[in-house]
């Protein structure tokens, strides 16, 4: 009986792709600084990398048993890439947010004050509706990305009070460095939009078909193996 033969894991296509997310995210660390990117164009630059990485891990994970030592690695860079954007466009982008230095620095600590006022601005006749929507379901979905990924990190990472604590204190960092940086405004609820959006997703992903789905799309897994661990009760 002959022998089959394994193609090395970091061979084939999917290292093809590796180096390509590779060479593209090279190519924005060096243009951004030097050049002025629209939120638009970072983001069409930096999908592709993502999207490289994730086919690729795929396309090694084809025939692998062990497809977390590769999905984990490539999640953590899509992780990492998204928080680079993330930074970039909530502290320094001047086009979608205006986040040129201010003269005076603001900061609201009454809940809901500004929610309440989006929102009703939905029904006046000033026409705010679009800039009331773009306000409140951009800052719900912004840090989404966090429930996404905090629960591949560890077991306490994926458990509710987890991706609380680590969402709400790295919101609340960034409200922060805008607010010292005088590049927007300091707003309690922008924490609590952020953070609803968070915790809203994170609760879709604990229904047992969408974490079941889940744990095959990200980790090539069958099943919920994966986040059945990371769900599991202390002793």
């Amino acid at each position: 009986m002959g022998t089959r033969v394994q193609t090395p894991i970091w061979s084939g296509p999917g290292k093809t792709l590796y180096i390509v997310a590779v060479l593209l995210g090279v190519g924005y660390a060096v243009c951004e600084p030097l050049m002025t990117l629209s939120p638009f164009i970072k983001l069409i630059w930096l999908l592709p990398v993502c999207i490289a990485l994730y086919i690729g891990g795929r396309l090694i994970c084809v025939g692998e048993a062990h497809t977390r030592r590769v999905m984990l690695p490539t999640c953590a860079a899509i992780f990492g890439l998204y928080c680079v954007l993330l930074l970039d466009v909530v502290l320094f982008d001047s086009v979608w947010f205006d986040r040129e230095p201010e003269a005076v620095r603001t900061i609201n600590l009454i809940p809901f004050r500004i929610i309440v006022a989006f929102v009703s601005s939905m029904f006046d006749s000033r026409g705010l509706f679009l800039q009331a929507v773009w306000n409140v379901g951009g800052n719900l979905v912004l840090f989404c990305p966090f429930a996404l990924f905090l629960p591949l990190c560890a077991k306490w990472t994926g458990k509710w009070y987890g991706v609380l604590g680590i969402s709400a204190a790295c919101i609340v960092a960034v409200e922060l460095a805008q607010y010292v940086s005088a590049r927007g405004n300091g707003d309690i609820d922008d924490v609590i939009l952020n953070l609803s959006g968070v915790m809203l997703l994170w609760g879709i992903l604990q229904i047992p078909p969408v974490k079941r789905l889940y744990a095959s799309l990200v980790l090539c897994m069958p099943g919920q193996e994966y986040f059945q661990k990371l769900s599991e009760e202390d002793v």
